[in-house]
C-alpha cells in the first residue's frame, strides 16, 4: 500500500507545484494592490516543467490550461510555450493546432528548431499529410535527427505511392545505414514488386545470410523467387552471424549444412564451430563428441574442458596425456593443467596439484603468475600457511597485476594464520616460552595499500583504521557555455527525454572535459539514463565520479520493495548495477530480462508469492514489477542460505549448484568459500556484487559490511 501512496504522491506533485505557484503569484498581486508583477524566470521554468510533466502523462487539459495562460500573460520566452503547445497538440491528436504552434516554435526558437521540425514531421505523418512530411524532413540538418528524417521521408514516399522516389531514397539510406535491416527489407520488397527480381533477391540473400530479424521472411521470398541456393561461404557466413547473435542452436544447424560442402582443408574449422555451439549451449557430452573428430589443439583443449565440466576426470586425464604428447609446447596445455590443478585442490589432492603447477612454472612462463597463485592457494588450503605466505609474497611483487590487492590480502591472511598456529603451539607447550611468533599480537592488515576493489575493501575492513563511511553526492557544476548544453537543458525541460539523452551521449563522446562530464552525467541520471553514464564514469578513479559510477537509480521503488522483504536496499542496488547497469530493457543471451535479470520461468514462479499480475513476458521489463520480483527472490535466498555471498552465488548459478558447493567446499570461512567457487563466472559475479554493495553503503554513510553480512571469526 505504501508503494502506491508513494506513486500517487509523484502523480500529484505537478498539481501541487502548479497551485502553489499560482498561490504565490496571487499573494504577490494582493500585496502590490493590483500592480502588474512580472513572473520570475524560476516561476516560468517551474510552470513549463509542470506542463511538460502533464503532457508526458497524457494530462493534456491540465497542461493546456497552464500553457495558454502563460501565452495570454505575455510570458517572456514565449517560444518555449509555443514548443510545448505544439508537442501537446501533436500528442493529443489535434494536428492543425500542433502545426500552428510548431511552425511558430521553429521560427521563434532557433535552439530547438530541428526538434520542432521533428515534432512537425510526426504530426504531419499522423495526419496523413505526406507531401508536407517529405518537405519538412528535408529541412532537418541535426546529425542526431538525420536518420529519423530520412526514414520519415521514405515512409511518406511509400504512402504517396511514389515508388521510384522511394527506391532512390532507400538506396541512399541503406548506403548511409547499412545495418538497418528493416529498411533494407522494405527496399527488397519494393524491388520485387516492381519486377526487379535480381536486385531484390540479392538484398534478400544479404538479409538472410546476416541473420537479420527479417531473415525467415527473406527465405520464404527467396524460395518463391527460386533463388534459395547458397554457396558454402554464404552458409558459413549465416552460421557465423547466428553464433555472434548467441543463437547457438540455429548456428549449429547451419554449420552442419556447411559440413556437407566442406573439403578436408576446412572440415576441422567447421566441425570445431559445431562443437562450440554445443559447448555454449552447455551440451558438454555432445560437444566432447564433436571436438573428438577435429584434429586441432583448440578442439582437444575444449574437449578436455567439456569433460571437466561434466566432472569426468578419467577422460579429462586422457585428454591431458594426449595433449602433452601431441602439442607439448602449446599454451592450452598450461590451461588444462591449471584447470585440473584447481579441481585437485578442491578435492584436497595437493600432491597432484603441486605437480601440475610445477610443470606450468617450468614450461610456460606466460602462465607463471597463475601457477604461483595456485601453488600459494594450495598451501593455504592445506594449512601450510608459511609456505603460502612465501608464494603470496612473490606475487605481491607483481605491482602492475590486476590481482595485486588480491595477493596482498591473502599474504596478510596467510601470515595471520601462521602466527595464530604458532601461538597455539606455544600455548600447548610445543614451543619454548622464549619463542617469538611472527607478528604475535600484531595487526597484519594496517598499512597495506588498498583501493575500491573487492580485495581493497577486504584489506581496509580488516585494518585497525576502519573504512570510514562518507556521504557522497553528485556535484552540481554550473552549466558550461555552449549551444549544445542549452539545447540539452531545453529538451530536458520540455520532457523530451530520449532526445536529451542522445544529445548528452553524443557530447560525451566528443568532449572529455571533467566538469562537462559531471554536468552532463547529472542531467542524464535525472532523466533515468544510467548504463551509458556508468560506462563513462567507472574508468575514472577520482572520488567525484563515484555517484555516477554507482548511481542509486529507481531508489524509491527499491526502498519500497526492499523494506518489507528485510533486504538491504543497497544490496538490491548492487545486484541491479552488476546485472543490468540499471537498464530496464536489458536482455541476456540466455533470456534473462530487465533490471534484475530474471528468467521468465523464475518470474512466473515468484509472482504467486507476492500476488503480482504478469499478463505477458514483456511486463517483466516493467521497473516496479522486476524489482519487486527480484528483491523477493533475493530475500528468499537470504532466508534460506543465511549469508549474502551464498545468496548471491545461488542468484547467479542456482540453488542446487550452491548446495553442492557448500557441501564440498565450505569450511566456516566465507571468503575462502568465494575463492573456491568452481564456476569462474559465479566467483567473479559474487565478488563484483559485494564490492558494489560495500561501495554503496560507504557512499551513503554506512559501514561496508551490512547487517546480513555476518563475519565469521576474522573471515571478513
Amino acid at each position: 500500500m505504501r508503494f502506491f501512496m508513494e506513486a500517487n504522491k509523484y502523480i500529484l506533485l505537478p498539481f501541487i507545484i502548479f497551485f502553489a505557484l499560482n498561490g504565490i503569484c496571487g499573494a504577490s498581486g494582493a500585496e502590490t494592490d493590483g500592480a502588474a508583477v512580472s513572473p520570475s524566470s524560476v516561476d516560468i521554468e517551474s510552470r513549463l516543467k509542470t506542463a511538460a510533466g502533464f503532457i508526458s502523462r497524457g494530462s493534456y487539459k491540465a497542461a493546456e490550461d497552464i500553457l495558454l495562460d502563460m501565452e495570454r500573460d505575455e510570458t517572456p520566452e514565449k517560444q518555449k510555450v509555443y514548443f510545448l503547445l505544439g508537442r501537446l497538440y501533436k500528442e493529443e491528436g489535434s494536428y492543425e493546432e500542433a502545426e500552428n504552434y510548431l511552425l511558430k516554435a521553429a521560427d521563434a526558437y532557433p535552439l530547438l528548431r530541428e526538434y520542432a521540425l521533428k515534432l512537425l514531421v510526426e504530426a504531419y505523418t499522423a495526419a496523413g499529410k505526406f507531401e508536407s512530411v517529405v518537405s519538412v524532413s528535408r529541412q532537418i540538418d541535426n546529425r542526431l535527427l538525420t536518420q529519423f528524417a530520412k526514414r520519415s521521408e521514405i515512409n511518406a514516399l511509400l504512402s504517396l505511392k511514389r515508388e521510384k522516389d522511394a527506391v532512390d531514397a532507400l538506396f541512399q539510406y541503406i548506403g548511409d545505414y547499412p545495418s538497418d535491416w528493416d529498411y533494407k527489407w522494405d527496399l527488397a520488397v519494393l524491388l520485387k514488386n516492381s519486377g526487379e527480381t535480381v536486385r531484390a533477391a540479392r538484398l534478400m540473400k544479404e538479409i538472410y545470410i546476416n541473420a537479420a530479424p527479417e531473415s525467415d521472411s527473406a527465405l520464404k521470398e527467396l524460395i518463391q523467387l527460386r533463388a534459395d541456393t547458397f554457396t558454402k561461404d554464404e552458409i558459413l557466413k549465416r552460421a557465423d552471424s547466428l553464433y555472434a547473435k548467441n543463437n547457438f542452436q540455429r548456428a549449429e544447424t547451419e554449420y552442419r549444412k556447411a559440413l556437407k560442402f566442406t573439403g578436408k582443408a576446412d572440415k576441422d574449422k567447421v566441425g570445431f564451430a559445431v562443437g562450440m555451439c554445443q559447448f555454449r549451449l552447455k551440451q558438454y557430452d555432445r560437444a566432447a563428441r564433436s571436438f573428438g573428430v577435429v584434429k586441432t589443439p583448440e578442439a582437444l583443449y575444449y574437449r578436455g574442458w567439456a569433460f571437466h565440466r561434466m566432472d569426468n576426470r578419467r577422460d579429462f586425464g586422457k585428454i591431458k596425456k594426449e595433449f602433452r604428447k601431441r602439442y607439448p609446447g602449446n599454451e592450452k596445455l598450461a590451461l588444462l593443467l591449471l584447470m585440473e590443478a584447481d579441481e585437485f585442490i578442491r578435492q584436497r589432492d595437493f600432491e597432484d596439484a603441486a605437480g601440475n603447477y610445477k610443470e606450468v612454472i617450468s614450461n610456460f612462463p606466460s602462465r607463471k603468475e597463475e601457477a604461483l597463485w595456485g601453488t600459494g592457494w594450495m598451501h593455504y588450503i592445506s594449512g601450510n600457511y608459511r609456505a603460502a605466505q612465501q608464494y603470496f609474497s612473490q606475487l605481491a611483487a607483481y605491482e602492475k597485476s590486476d590481482n595485486y590487492y588480491k595477493y596482498l590480502y591473502w599474504k596478510a591472511r596467510a601470515r595471520e594464520r601462521a602466527a595464530g598456529e604458532c601461538l597455539t603451539q606455544k600455548l600447548s607447550a610445543r614451543l619454548s616460552d622464549k619463542s617469538v611468533c611472527d607478528g604475535e599480537g600484531g595487526d597484519f592488515f594496517s598499512g597495506l595499500p588498498s583501493d575500491r576493489s573487492f580485495y581493497g575493501y577486504l584489506i581496509r575492513m580488516r585494518s585497525s583504521a576502519p573504512v570510514l563511511p562518507m556521504t557522497v553526492e553528485a556535484s552540481k557544476p554550473a552549466k558550461p557555455e555552449g549551444e549544445t548544453y542549452s539545447r540539452i537543458e531545453a529538451l530536458a525541460l520540455s520532457g523530451m527525454r530520449d532526445e536529451a539523452v542522445n544529445e548528452i551521449i553524443e557530447s560525451l563522446r566528443r568532449n572529455k572535459n571533467r566538469n562537462d562530464f559531471l554536468y552532463l552525467g547529472r542531467i542524464a541520471m535525472e532523466l533515468g539514463e544510467y548504463r551509458k553514464i556508468i560506462a563513462f564514469a567507472e574508468k575514472e578513479e577520482d572520488g567525484e565520479f563515484l555517484p555516477y559510477s554507482f548511481p542509486f537509480g529507481f531508489n524509491n521503488i527499491i526502498e519500497e520493495a526492499a523494506g518489507p522483504q528485510d533486504v538491504d536496499k543497497y544490496l538490491v542496488a548492487a545486484v541491479i548495477r552488476e546485472e543490468s547497469r540499471f537498464d530496464p530493457n536489458a536482455v541476456s543471451w540466455a533470456g534473462a530480462i530487465g533490471l534484475m535479470q530474471l528468467m521468465p520461468a523464475t518470474a512466473y514462479r515468484l509472482k504467486e508469492d507476492i500476488k503480482l499480475r504478469l499478463e505477458d513476458r514483456s511486463e517483466i521489463h516493467d521497473v516496479q514489477k522486476n524489482i519487486l520480483l527480484g528483491t523477493h527472490y533475493l530475500s528468499k535466498l537470504l532466508n534460506e542460505f543465511r549469508e549474502v555471498p551464498f545468496a548471491l552465488a545461488a542468484y547467479n548459478a542456482g540453488e542446487e549448484a550452491l548446495k553442492i558447493w557448500q557441501e564440498k567446499y565450505y569450511r566456516d570461512d566465507l571468503i575462502e568459500f568465494i575463492e573456491n567457487i568452481p564456476y569462474k563466472e559465479t566467483r567473479f559475479y559474487v565478488k563484483k556484487v559485494l564490492r558494489s554493495y560495500w561501495q554503496y553503503r560507504v557512499m551513503n554513510g554506512l559501514p561496508p559490511d551490512g547487517p546480513r553480512m555476518i563475519a565469521q571469526g576474522k573471515a571478513i
